[in-house]
């Protein structure tokens, strides 16, 4: 009899040999027929496919979820993909809009008159493209701005060096065409350019440091900040010699009142009278010293003597002119408000000039304190533009 009772076999239900139960024998039983019934080259078989997919789906959770996430993903990589390709197609289509705007551009400016094509010297040099219009423009604005910038830098010291050294009346103050041609000659020697190509230069246009109320960059002229370093430059001589003017007057320039500008103003008592002639020469030697000429201004020579300055009627008269408006402005007579360059501050010194010409003593080179070294020659002008006035209105008569 064998061990773990009588009449059961090994493989029975609680069996001591610890044996397989019949249900788990009857399923291992099987197994050998299977293998040898599924081969490998038959695995990939449809049918075979569905019966192995189908038991793996019924048999854990775990296997199900991991199918589940690997069919969403792939789902969501799908409609990634098409919506990439929708851009790229969008893209596509902007590309070839643009690329339809160059072509029609380039058509037009190929039809334009070959004559306003900008000179290929200026476009070198200057840096200009070649738009064959009317508005110049740069190819590089930061470029175009550090040139202007030498530029202006070039007529300032021009206009510094001209004011404090000059003897002729005409340098003073130049007239719009000496301004043109003084702008022209110090483009063409800082740029080295000559000829249309300064012209080309002066038209391009270049951006501002500020930006305009709509927030986009603004842009000017090449040409604009350099017309306007002329009455910035004379903005700056007045406010200084009008405080030393004051200050030789013994008065204080921001509490002056218009009554007392009238009286000074009447009879032209500020320059004609002994204390403002005093003052006028207090307001010459301050211009000159902005402009940096030391051999203008003479120190007194013996004890108890009086400077005397060196200057022109023009100098004589530029700060004159400062003094008048200055007046005329306190008293009500004329606009304290500017008109950009064009400011009348060239008429209002040519006005002065006939002021001091017909005041000043004929013979009389020095008067407290200013020597005048051209005075003669310019009452000899005005004598003969007022000679020449006469005929031209007997003529006319």
């Amino acid at each position: 009899m064998t061990p773990g009772g009588a009449g059961r076999k090994p493989d029975d239900d609680g069996s001591a040999g610890g044996g397989f139960s019949q249900t788990v024998g009857a399923m291992a039983a099987p197994a050998p027929a299977l293998g040898g019934a599924i081969r490998l080259r038959n695995f990939t078989d449809p049918s075979v496919v569905s019966i192995v997919t189908q038991a793996a789906m019924s048999s854990t959770r775990k296997v199900r979820e991991d199918t589940a996430i690997c069919t969403q993903a792939v789902g969501n990589l799908e409609y990634s993909f098409k919506n990439l390709l929708g851009k790229v197609d969008a893209q596509g289509q902007a590309l070839g809009k643009i690329a339809a705007s160059l072509a029609e551009l380039s058509t037009k400016i190929d039809q334009m008159p070959v004559g306003s094509v900008v000179s290929p010297t200026a476009a070198t040099a200057g840096g200009i493209v070649n738009m064959k219009t009317n508005l110049a423009v740069t190819l590089s604005g930061h470029k175009g701005c550090q040139e202007m910038l030498r530029v202006r830098a070039k007529l300032r010291e021009e206009a510094a060096f001209t004011m404090g050294n000059t003897k002729f009346t005409e340098d003073v103050y130049p007239d719009g065409d000496m301004t043109s041609d003084i702008i022209d000659g110090a483009v063409g020697s800082v740029l080295n350019l000559s000829g249309d190509a300064i012209n080309d230069w002066l038209m391009q246009w270049i951006p501002n440091n500020a930006r305009s109320q709509k927030g986009n960059d603004s842009a000017s002229r090449a040409r604009d900040p350099l017309q306007r370093l002329k009455p910035h430059l004379m903005q700056g001589l007045r406010k200084t010699a009008l405080e030393a003017y004051c200050k030789e007057l013994g008065v204080n320039k921001d509490a002056m009142t218009p009554e007392t500008a009238l009286m000074w103003q009447q009879g032209d008592e500020y320059f004609q009278s002994s204390r403002g002639a005093k003052a006028i020469h207090a307001g010459i030697d301050s211009i000159f010293r902005q402009v940096g000429p030391p051999h203008r201004i003479k120190a007194p020579t013996t004890p108890g003597g009086e400077r005397v300055t060196d200057a022109t009627v023009g100098h004589y008269s530029l700060f004159a002119s400062f003094v008048r408006h200055f007046l005329e402005v306190l008293c009500g007579s004329r606009s304290p408000g500017r008109c950009g360059i064009a400011d009348g501050a060239y008429e209002e010194w040519r006005d002065e000039i006939c002021r001091i010409a017909a005041f000043w003593p004929s013979g009389v080179d020095m008067y407290h304190g200013v020597r005048l070294v051209d005075s003669g020659t310019v009452k000899a002008v005005i004598a003969q533009e007022d000679g020449a006035k006469d005929v031209d209105d007997e003529e006319e008569a």
